[in-house]
């Protein structure tokens, strides 16, 4: 069965246009049973997974190298599921506030948020089907049109390197939904003589979707979805490339903050001209999940050491006040790994 959304001002569930239904019945042919997406094309044909001493001599279009945004694909979504009464989720990226809101789900008659490590995983996932796609129509991504197809959800598992089984993909069905009915306003406050003024951007994820829920098992249900053109733009130009065999240990455990503090210094570190520190409010907002400051710290402390790891180029240095970083070369790239300052303990 095909589930049809749009999204208008009312929320409102409609059919498709008769372009859009053209474009999605060539862009989902078959959706049962899945296909490995190593089997459909070449181009996303795996080749095999390199090791942490090899992140700075591959290129990025190897197959290991997927793209991360510090926020659209990593710590705007909240850890676990928010009590009903969250009426957002609120992160700090410099001066701009990223807002994420729930939308109903008319599955389960809900309001929930993607959380945990699923949206993470897929909004990377979409990255990588975009960069790597570049201006050139692929089997997965279409640029022209900013659609995304999902040939089945246990492909996809299968390139997330997830089991597909019980209830896995049950899961990353359930997420990817939840996902692309989610919204996301950007607020900058930009302060005068006696005043502010608040800038606020509405930006939906999916300005319309189509679901193929097979009635056998989610494994075998896909998507095609059309990204609105901001978070497009967003996922194309600002996401920094990473090694995914290195950064999916992060997700491992219960803990997804290794993982968002990875992806925040493959972004950060390369960018930056000379010693930036970080405080600990800082730090608390933009990672925090609701947790005192204290035990806040003691957590980042531990993430922090897993997320080197797996960025040993990386330059940062941890102090009472907070952490420093440093100009760090990419984790990805053809520039010489730079000498690490090695992470320092400070107690007062």
């Amino acid at each position: 069965s095909f589930l049809l959304f749009r999204r208008l001002p009312a929320q409102s569930i409609i059919l498709q246009s008769s372009e859009w239904r053209k474009a999605t019945k060539k862009a989902l042919p078959r959706l049962a049973p899945y296909t490995k997406i190593s089997s459909m094309s070449a181009e996303l044909e795996p080749r095999g997974m390199s090791s942490f001493l090899d992140n700075k001599d591959q290129k990025e279009d190897t197959p290991s190298i997927w793209y991360g945004h510090s926020l659209l694909t990593a710590s705007l979504f909240p850890a676990e599921q928010p009590s009903e009464d969250t009426p957002a989720i609120t992160k700090l990226n410099g001066n701009i506030e990223y807002i994420l809101e729930a939308s109903y789900d008319p599955i389960t008659g809900k309001r929930l948020y993607p959380s945990g490590k699923y949206p993470r995983l897929i909004m990377v996932w979409m990255a990588k089907q975009i960069r790597r796609a570049g201006k050139r129509k692929t089997s997965t991504c279409d640029p022209e049109r900013h659609i995304i197809t999902l040939p089945s959800v246990g492909a996809l598992c299968d390139e997330l390197g997830l089991g597909h089984g019980g209830k896995t993909a049950q899961r990353v069905q359930e997420q990817f939904r939840l996902l692309l009915r989610s919204r996301i306003s950007l607020r900058k406050v930009m302060g005068f003589k006696g005043s502010d003024y608040h800038d606020i951007i509405d930006i939906p994820i999916a300005k319309e979707t189509v679901f193929k829920e097979s009635e056998t098992s989610a494994e075998f249900s896909g998507l095609s979805v059309m990204l609105t053109e901001e978070v497009w733009n967003k996922l194309a130009t600002e996401s920094a490339p990473f090694n995914m065999s290195a950064a999916k240990k992060l997700l491992s455990g219960r803990s997804v903050m290794p993982w968002d503090i990875y992806l925040w210094l493959v972004g950060s570190l390369p960018k930056i001209k000379r010693p930036m520190p970080i405080t600990w409010q800082w730090l608390y907002e933009r990672f925090g999940t609701g947790s005192q400051l204290k035990n806040f710290k003691e957590q980042f402390k531990r993430s922090l050491s897993k997320a080197l790891e797996a960025y040993p180029e990386a330059n940062v240095e941890l102090t009472s006040k907070g952490i420093v970083l440093s100009p760090s070369s990419p984790v990805i790239g053809r520039n010489p790994p730079q000498k690490r300052i090695s992470v320092r303990k400070y107690y007062r």
